[in-house]
């Protein structure tokens, strides 16, 4: 295939990849929940994460469409049923995150610098696990959504281990998903973190420390319930690295 020249992101974690592997100015569309970015001409918006406006896709005519996770798969079968090429990524894990930047720096036309952005963020995550190594560990709770209550699955326990936790809510390569109070009770977090997708860190903490039955949870009796930009660790993006090195500071203010 030749390298595409004019692409459209379809998801916020795809257009941060592509700012990462400083290929910004091929970007001609993204959605409204995308970064702002500096680039030669604006890219036009197309909609947003689940209602994009096809038509104003088509219009553009790109080389190449950027979708993500299985959210959008239905997205991108209707973009490719319209004669469209489509670029799908669909990480599970957080050694599927990290392979997505080598990826779609091949499909760009760019694979040396895709390499280059996955080795980046792994040295990144070594570096922090090397920091917390010793250290004592925290059982920790991510929570990703507050009615219901829901564990941060995918990639972040992978994030919460590397930063010097434990997760025992969600494990690698589980989807998300409604957690009880007896099981939060059972497992009993030492810290938790609200990183509500869409909150950006402004999450009303009083929601979980008056939750009832949740009193007597260890982190909220000892007043370590925090908040976390959700952009950091909920999107599949170079930003994980980042969204590691704030979690470790929540869990060793001492270290960090």
């Amino acid at each position: 295939m030749a390298e595409p020249k004019k692409i459209v992101s379809l998801a916020p974690s795809n257009t941060q990849i592509v700012l990462g592997l400083g290929l910004q100015d091929k970007i001609v569309g993204c959605t409204r929940f995308c970064p702002k970015f500096d680039a030669k001409k604006p890219p036009v918006i197309v909609g947003g994460w689940l209602d994009v406006d096809y038509d104003k896709v088509a219009a553009l005519k790109p080389d190449l469409v950027l979708t993500s996770t299985f959210l959008q798969e239905r997205i991108a079968d209707v973009l490719e049923e319209r004669g469209l090429k489509v670029f799908h990524v669909d990480p599970k894990d957080l050694s599927d995150v990290l392979q997505s930047f080598a990826d779609l720096g091949k499909a760009l036309g760019e694979p040396q610098t895709g390499k280059d952005l996955q080795h980046l963020v792994q040295r990144q995550l070594r570096g922090i696990q090397q920091q917390t190594r010793g250290l004592p560990r925290k059982r920790v709770y991510v929570e990703e959504w507050h009615k219901p209550p829901t564990a941060s699955g995918n990639w972040v326990p992978e994030i919460v281990e590397t930063a010097g936790g434990i997760s025992g809510l969600a494990g690698p390569g589980m989807r998300s998903a409604p957690v009880s109070t007896e099981q939060v009770q059972q497992f009993d977090p030492e810290v938790i973190v609200a990183a509500w997708c869409g909150f950006c860190g402004k999450e009303d903490l009083g929601v979980i420390r008056n939750r009832e039955g949740w009193q007597g949870i260890t982190a909220i009796k000892t007043g370590r319930v925090h908040s976390l930009d959700d952009n950091y660790l909920n999107s599949p993006d170079p930003r994980l690295g980042e969204g590691a090195k704030r979690l470790a500071a929540l869990f060793h203010p001492d270290i960090f």
